[in-house]
Protein backbone atom coordinates (compact mmCIF):
# COMPACT_ATOMS: atom_id res chain seq x y z
CA UNK A 1 0.00 0.00 0.00
CA UNK A 2 1.49 3.14 -1.12
CA UNK A 3 2.60 5.87 1.52
CA UNK A 4 1.18 8.58 -1.12
CA UNK A 5 -2.46 6.67 -0.68
CA UNK A 6 -2.58 6.59 3.01
CA UNK A 7 -1.76 10.30 3.53
CA UNK A 8 -5.00 10.78 1.42
CA UNK A 9 -6.74 8.79 4.24
CA UNK A 10 -5.20 9.76 7.03
CA UNK A 11 -6.51 13.23 6.32
CA UNK A 12 -10.28 11.85 5.96
CA UNK A 13 -9.64 10.73 9.79
CA UNK A 14 -7.69 13.63 11.06
CA UNK A 15 -9.83 16.88 9.59
CA UNK A 16 -9.93 18.67 12.81
CA UNK A 17 -6.56 18.56 13.03
CA UNK A 18 -5.85 19.42 9.66
CA UNK A 19 -8.12 22.27 9.65
CA UNK A 20 -6.73 23.71 13.32
CA UNK A 21 -2.97 23.80 10.92
CA UNK A 22 -4.08 25.17 8.14
CA UNK A 23 -6.77 27.65 8.80
CA UNK A 24 -6.06 28.64 12.68
CA UNK A 25 -7.99 31.99 13.41
CA UNK A 26 -4.06 33.54 14.53
CA UNK A 27 -3.07 33.05 10.62
CA UNK A 28 -5.71 34.32 9.22
CA UNK A 29 -5.74 37.33 10.96
CA UNK A 30 -2.07 37.96 9.61
CA UNK A 31 -3.60 38.32 6.10
CA UNK A 32 -4.22 41.85 7.26
CA UNK A 33 -2.78 44.20 9.51
CA UNK A 34 -6.38 45.96 10.22
CA UNK A 35 -8.30 43.05 9.08
CA UNK A 36 -10.71 45.41 7.95
CA UNK A 37 -9.95 44.77 3.54
CA UNK A 38 -10.54 41.35 4.27
CA UNK A 39 -13.85 39.43 2.77
CA UNK A 40 -15.02 37.73 5.92
CA UNK A 41 -13.15 38.98 8.93
CA UNK A 42 -15.67 37.81 11.12
CA UNK A 43 -16.13 34.36 9.03
CA UNK A 44 -12.63 33.88 8.50
CA UNK A 45 -11.70 34.14 12.00
CA UNK A 46 -14.18 31.37 12.76
CA UNK A 47 -13.52 29.24 9.60
CA UNK A 48 -12.66 26.30 11.81
CA UNK A 49 -16.00 26.08 13.14
CA UNK A 50 -18.09 25.67 9.84
CA UNK A 51 -20.15 22.76 9.98
CA UNK A 52 -21.84 23.01 6.48
CA UNK A 53 -21.20 24.13 3.55
CA UNK A 54 -23.75 24.75 0.71
CA UNK A 55 -23.63 25.18 -3.08
CA UNK A 56 -26.46 26.39 -4.99
CA UNK A 57 -26.63 27.32 -8.91
CA UNK A 58 -29.45 28.26 -10.95
CA UNK A 59 -29.29 25.65 -13.44
CA UNK A 60 -27.82 22.21 -11.42
CA UNK A 61 -28.62 20.50 -7.92
CA UNK A 62 -27.59 21.57 -4.60
CA UNK A 63 -24.78 20.48 -3.17
CA UNK A 64 -24.46 20.04 0.65
CA UNK A 65 -20.94 19.35 2.49
CA UNK A 66 -21.52 18.68 6.15
CA UNK A 67 -19.19 17.80 8.66
CA UNK A 68 -20.43 14.76 11.12
CA UNK A 69 -18.48 13.17 14.17
CA UNK A 70 -15.28 15.62 12.05
CA UNK A 71 -15.77 13.99 8.72
CA UNK A 72 -16.58 15.81 5.97
CA UNK A 73 -19.18 13.98 3.38
CA UNK A 74 -20.97 14.87 0.37
CA UNK A 75 -25.11 14.91 1.78
CA UNK A 76 -25.72 14.20 -2.18
CA UNK A 77 -23.99 11.23 -2.15
CA UNK A 78 -25.47 9.59 0.93
CA UNK A 79 -22.45 10.24 3.00
CA UNK A 80 -19.80 9.57 0.76
CA UNK A 81 -16.34 11.40 2.12
CA UNK A 82 -15.46 14.70 0.76
CA UNK A 83 -12.16 15.45 -0.58
CA UNK A 84 -10.52 17.66 1.85
CA UNK A 85 -8.28 18.96 0.55
CA UNK A 86 -10.25 20.61 -2.28
CA UNK A 87 -12.55 21.96 0.70
CA UNK A 88 -9.52 23.21 2.63
CA UNK A 89 -8.04 25.15 -0.25
CA UNK A 90 -11.53 27.01 0.03
CA UNK A 91 -12.26 27.76 3.15
CA UNK A 92 -8.79 28.82 3.63
CA UNK A 93 -9.25 31.31 0.35
CA UNK A 94 -12.61 32.63 1.66
CA UNK A 95 -10.72 32.94 5.23
CA UNK A 96 -7.93 34.89 3.63
CA UNK A 97 -9.24 36.71 1.16
CA UNK A 98 -9.13 40.64 1.10
CA UNK A 99 -11.16 43.24 -0.94
CA UNK A 100 -9.51 45.00 -4.20
CA UNK A 101 -11.75 47.04 -5.77
CA UNK A 102 -15.54 48.19 -4.60
CA UNK A 103 -17.32 47.46 -7.58
CA UNK A 104 -21.30 48.06 -8.90
CA UNK A 105 -24.42 48.34 -6.24
CA UNK A 106 -26.59 48.68 -9.24
CA UNK A 107 -28.46 45.72 -9.76
CA UNK A 108 -29.13 46.37 -13.75
CA UNK A 109 -25.11 45.31 -13.90
CA UNK A 110 -24.88 42.43 -11.85
CA UNK A 111 -25.23 39.95 -14.64
CA UNK A 112 -21.91 41.33 -16.04
CA UNK A 113 -19.90 40.36 -12.97
CA UNK A 114 -22.07 37.10 -12.65
CA UNK A 115 -23.08 38.00 -9.42
CA UNK A 116 -26.96 38.48 -10.03
CA UNK A 117 -29.59 36.60 -7.34
CA UNK A 118 -30.35 33.00 -8.53
CA UNK A 119 -33.82 33.99 -8.94
CA UNK A 120 -32.95 36.02 -12.25
CA UNK A 121 -33.05 34.67 -15.31
CA UNK A 122 -30.07 33.68 -16.71
CA UNK A 123 -28.30 33.58 -13.15
CA UNK A 124 -24.79 32.13 -13.74
CA UNK A 125 -22.95 32.94 -10.76
CA UNK A 126 -22.92 30.53 -7.40
CA UNK A 127 -24.47 30.99 -4.22
CA UNK A 128 -22.16 29.89 -1.73
CA UNK A 129 -23.60 29.74 2.47
CA UNK A 130 -20.94 28.66 4.99
CA UNK A 131 -23.08 27.23 8.10
CA UNK A 132 -21.76 27.84 11.68
CA UNK A 133 -23.66 26.97 14.73
CA UNK A 134 -27.22 29.20 15.07
CA UNK A 135 -25.75 31.42 11.90
CA UNK A 136 -24.91 31.70 8.61
CA UNK A 137 -23.02 33.57 5.51
CA UNK A 138 -23.60 33.15 2.46
CA UNK A 139 -22.51 35.15 -0.48
CA UNK A 140 -22.75 34.67 -4.64
CA UNK A 141 -19.61 34.24 -6.45
CA UNK A 142 -19.57 35.40 -9.94
CA UNK A 143 -17.23 35.51 -12.38
CA UNK A 144 -13.48 35.61 -12.10
CA UNK A 145 -11.88 39.09 -13.69
CA UNK A 146 -10.60 37.92 -16.73
CA UNK A 147 -6.72 39.58 -17.58
CA UNK A 148 -6.49 40.90 -14.22
CA UNK A 149 -6.26 38.69 -11.19
CA UNK A 150 -8.98 37.86 -8.68
CA UNK A 151 -12.73 37.13 -8.90
CA UNK A 152 -15.88 39.31 -8.21
CA UNK A 153 -18.19 38.51 -5.42
CA UNK A 154 -21.40 40.17 -3.79
CA UNK A 155 -22.11 39.34 -0.22
CA UNK A 156 -25.86 38.45 0.11
CA UNK A 157 -28.39 41.08 1.43
CA UNK A 158 -25.64 43.76 0.23
CA UNK A 159 -26.38 45.79 -2.93
CA UNK A 160 -22.33 45.77 -3.35
CA UNK A 161 -20.23 43.57 -5.07
CA UNK A 162 -16.13 43.56 -5.06
CA UNK A 163 -13.42 42.33 -6.47
CA UNK A 164 -11.15 40.23 -4.48
CA UNK A 165 -7.38 38.82 -4.50
CA UNK A 166 -8.13 35.49 -5.52
CA UNK A 167 -10.12 33.26 -7.51
CA UNK A 168 -12.57 30.92 -5.25
CA UNK A 169 -12.63 27.50 -7.26
CA UNK A 170 -16.30 26.29 -6.41
CA UNK A 171 -17.07 23.00 -8.02
CA UNK A 172 -21.26 22.97 -9.18
CA UNK A 173 -21.39 18.63 -8.82
CA UNK A 174 -21.54 16.82 -6.24
CA UNK A 175 -19.18 14.21 -7.88
CA UNK A 176 -16.61 17.03 -7.99
CA UNK A 177 -16.47 17.63 -4.31
CA UNK A 178 -16.63 13.49 -3.72
CA UNK A 179 -12.84 11.92 -2.48
CA UNK A 180 -12.26 10.31 -6.09
CA UNK A 181 -8.45 8.14 -5.25
CA UNK A 182 -9.90 4.47 -4.10
CA UNK A 183 -6.39 3.68 -3.60
CA UNK A 184 -2.80 3.21 -5.20
CA UNK A 185 -0.54 0.59 -4.87
CA UNK A 186 2.58 0.64 -6.87
CA UNK A 187 4.15 -1.88 -9.13
CA UNK A 188 7.27 -2.31 -7.17
CA UNK A 189 5.52 -3.30 -4.17
CA UNK A 190 3.03 -6.12 -5.52
CA UNK A 191 4.35 -9.96 -5.08
CA UNK A 192 1.34 -11.96 -6.71
CA UNK A 193 -1.50 -11.09 -8.97
CA UNK A 194 -4.52 -13.56 -9.22
CA UNK A 195 -7.50 -12.86 -11.91
CA UNK A 196 -10.36 -15.30 -11.74
CA UNK A 197 -13.24 -15.30 -14.64
CA UNK A 198 -16.69 -16.73 -13.50
CA UNK A 199 -16.33 -19.11 -16.38
CA UNK A 200 -13.31 -20.38 -15.08
CA UNK A 201 -10.55 -18.19 -17.08
CA UNK A 202 -7.99 -18.15 -14.11
CA UNK A 203 -4.37 -16.01 -14.63
CA UNK A 204 -1.73 -15.85 -11.97
CA UNK A 205 1.33 -14.07 -11.88
CA UNK A 206 4.09 -13.44 -9.06
CA UNK A 207 7.39 -12.85 -7.93
CA UNK A 208 9.34 -14.54 -5.45
CA UNK A 209 11.07 -11.65 -4.01
CA UNK A 210 11.25 -7.46 -5.10
CA UNK A 211 14.35 -7.81 -6.25
CA UNK A 212 13.23 -9.81 -9.49
CA UNK A 213 12.57 -7.54 -12.51
CA UNK A 214 9.78 -9.61 -14.45
CA UNK A 215 6.71 -12.00 -13.10
CA UNK A 216 6.46 -15.33 -13.92
CA UNK A 217 2.92 -16.35 -14.89
CA UNK A 218 2.02 -19.49 -13.29
CA UNK A 219 -1.32 -20.17 -15.23
CA UNK A 220 0.83 -20.38 -18.53
CA UNK A 221 -0.43 -23.35 -20.21
CA UNK A 222 1.80 -26.50 -21.83
CA UNK A 223 3.12 -25.23 -25.05
CA UNK A 224 2.22 -21.69 -24.63
CA UNK A 225 4.56 -18.66 -24.74
CA UNK A 226 3.33 -15.15 -23.23
CA UNK A 227 3.38 -12.44 -25.46
CA UNK A 228 6.46 -10.41 -23.74
CA UNK A 229 7.31 -9.70 -20.33
CA UNK A 230 5.80 -6.22 -20.23
CA UNK A 231 2.42 -7.90 -20.97
CA UNK A 232 2.42 -9.89 -17.73
CA UNK A 233 4.31 -7.45 -16.15
CA UNK A 234 1.63 -4.50 -16.32
CA UNK A 235 -0.81 -6.81 -14.07
CA UNK A 236 0.75 -5.21 -11.12
CA UNK A 237 -0.20 -1.68 -12.00
CA UNK A 238 -4.19 -2.55 -12.31
CA UNK A 239 -4.71 -0.94 -9.19
CA UNK A 240 -2.16 2.13 -9.21
CA UNK A 241 -3.63 5.53 -8.91
CA UNK A 242 -7.41 4.06 -9.04
CA UNK A 243 -9.67 6.70 -9.32
CA UNK A 244 -13.59 6.54 -8.92
CA UNK A 245 -15.92 8.59 -11.61
CA UNK A 246 -19.40 8.09 -9.76
CA UNK A 247 -19.82 6.05 -6.24
CA UNK A 248 -23.57 4.44 -4.91
CA UNK A 249 -23.89 2.55 -1.95
CA UNK A 250 -22.88 -1.27 -1.98
CA UNK A 251 -25.96 -3.34 -2.93
CA UNK A 252 -26.91 -6.72 -0.93
CA UNK A 253 -25.18 -8.70 -3.48
CA UNK A 254 -22.60 -8.75 -6.07
CA UNK A 255 -23.27 -9.09 -9.90
CA UNK A 256 -22.94 -12.92 -10.42
CA UNK A 257 -20.80 -11.72 -13.71
CA UNK A 258 -18.37 -10.38 -11.25
CA UNK A 259 -14.82 -10.63 -12.05
CA UNK A 260 -12.18 -11.75 -8.85
CA UNK A 261 -9.18 -9.42 -8.67
CA UNK A 262 -6.38 -10.01 -6.02
CA UNK A 263 -3.26 -8.72 -4.99
CA UNK A 264 -0.70 -9.59 -2.68
CA UNK A 265 2.20 -7.00 -1.53
CA UNK A 266 5.31 -7.86 -0.25
CA UNK A 267 4.67 -6.19 2.98
CA UNK A 268 1.77 -8.77 3.58
CA UNK A 269 -1.47 -6.50 2.48
CA UNK A 270 -4.03 -8.80 0.21
CA UNK A 271 -6.90 -6.22 -2.06
CA UNK A 272 -9.65 -8.24 -3.51
CA UNK A 273 -11.50 -6.22 -5.83
CA UNK A 274 -14.83 -7.77 -7.74
CA UNK A 275 -15.34 -5.96 -11.14
CA UNK A 276 -18.44 -6.05 -13.77
CA UNK A 277 -19.72 -3.91 -16.23
CA UNK A 278 -23.29 -2.74 -16.55
CA UNK A 279 -24.35 -1.46 -20.11
CA UNK A 280 -21.00 0.98 -20.83
CA UNK A 281 -20.10 1.65 -17.14
CA UNK A 282 -17.58 -0.37 -15.25
CA UNK A 283 -17.90 -1.09 -11.69
CA UNK A 284 -15.82 -2.67 -8.87
CA UNK A 285 -16.07 -2.90 -4.73
CA UNK A 286 -13.09 -3.59 -2.95
CA UNK A 287 -11.48 -4.40 0.20
CA UNK A 288 -8.20 -4.94 2.09
CA UNK A 289 -6.99 -7.88 4.52
CA UNK A 290 -3.62 -9.16 6.08
CA UNK A 291 -3.32 -12.52 5.80
CA UNK A 292 -0.80 -13.22 8.19
CA UNK A 293 -3.41 -12.27 10.57
CA UNK A 294 -5.07 -15.48 9.70
CA UNK A 295 -1.88 -17.97 9.52
CA UNK A 296 -1.12 -16.71 12.69
CA UNK A 297 -4.40 -17.98 13.89
CA UNK A 298 -3.77 -21.44 11.52
CA UNK A 299 0.34 -21.98 11.26
CA UNK A 300 -0.41 -24.82 9.48
CA UNK A 301 -1.44 -22.69 6.29
CA UNK A 302 1.13 -20.15 6.74
CA UNK A 303 2.47 -20.11 3.17
CA UNK A 304 2.87 -16.39 1.86
CA UNK A 305 5.17 -13.45 3.11
CA UNK A 306 3.97 -11.19 5.84
CA UNK A 307 5.35 -8.40 8.57
CA UNK A 308 7.43 -9.78 11.17
CA UNK A 309 7.93 -7.39 13.76
CA UNK A 310 4.49 -6.42 16.21
CA UNK A 311 5.12 -2.57 15.08
CA UNK A 312 5.12 -3.53 11.83
CA UNK A 313 1.98 -4.90 12.00
CA UNK A 314 -0.06 -3.05 14.49
CA UNK A 315 0.41 -0.51 11.42
CA UNK A 316 -0.26 -2.40 8.66
CA UNK A 317 -3.66 -3.44 10.89
CA UNK A 318 -3.98 0.61 10.86
CA UNK A 319 -3.68 1.06 7.60
CA UNK A 320 -5.99 -1.32 6.30
CA UNK A 321 -8.55 -0.40 8.45
CA UNK A 322 -8.56 3.26 7.27
CA UNK A 323 -8.68 1.96 3.52
CA UNK A 324 -11.86 -0.47 4.44
CA UNK A 325 -13.30 2.77 6.00
CA UNK A 326 -12.94 4.74 3.11
CA UNK A 327 -14.17 1.67 1.08
CA UNK A 328 -16.56 -0.75 2.56
CA UNK A 329 -20.07 -0.19 1.67
CA UNK A 330 -19.57 1.40 -1.51
CA UNK A 331 -19.56 0.39 -5.26
CA UNK A 332 -17.50 2.80 -7.45
CA UNK A 333 -17.87 3.43 -11.52
CA UNK A 334 -14.40 3.21 -12.90
CA UNK A 335 -12.92 4.24 -16.20
CA UNK A 336 -12.63 1.79 -18.99
CA UNK A 337 -9.03 1.39 -19.29
CA UNK A 338 -8.66 0.49 -15.44
CA UNK A 339 -11.99 -2.36 -15.59
CA UNK A 340 -9.86 -3.67 -18.74
CA UNK A 341 -6.59 -4.12 -16.73
CA UNK A 342 -8.76 -6.09 -13.82
CA UNK A 343 -10.22 -8.12 -15.96
CA UNK A 344 -7.71 -9.87 -18.46
CA UNK A 345 -8.14 -13.01 -19.86
CA UNK A 346 -5.18 -15.80 -19.58
CA UNK A 347 -5.36 -15.80 -23.98
CA UNK A 348 -4.92 -11.93 -23.69
CA UNK A 349 -1.30 -12.36 -22.48
CA UNK A 350 0.11 -15.05 -24.59
CA UNK A 351 0.84 -15.58 -27.90
CA UNK A 352 -1.59 -16.39 -30.39
CA UNK A 353 -1.30 -20.34 -31.20
CA UNK A 354 -0.06 -20.99 -35.12
CA UNK A 355 -2.52 -21.70 -37.87
CA UNK A 356 -2.81 -25.27 -38.77
CA UNK A 357 -1.24 -25.57 -42.30
CA UNK A 358 -3.44 -26.70 -45.04
CA UNK A 359 -3.36 -30.80 -46.16
CA UNK A 360 -1.38 -31.75 -49.53
CA UNK A 361 -4.36 -33.31 -51.45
Amino acid sequence: MSKRHFSVLLALTLLAAVAVALLAPQKVGRQSESGSDLLLPLAGSRINDVSEVRIRTADSPTVTLRRVDERWQVEELQGYPVDWSRLRQLLADLAQAKVVEQKTDNPDYYARLGVEDLEQEGASGVLLELGFEGESVSLMVGKDAGSRKGQYVRLTGSPRSVLVDRELEVAREPIDWAERSIIDVLSADVAEVEIIHPDGDWVRARKISAGETDFTLESLPTGREVTSSWTVNSLAGALSDLRMDAVEVAGETLPEQAVRFRILTFPGVEYMVQAWQVGDDHWVALQASLPFDKMVENPSEASEPGPSSTQAMEAMRAEIAAFNQLASGWWFRIPEYKFTALTKRGEQLLKPLEETAPENG
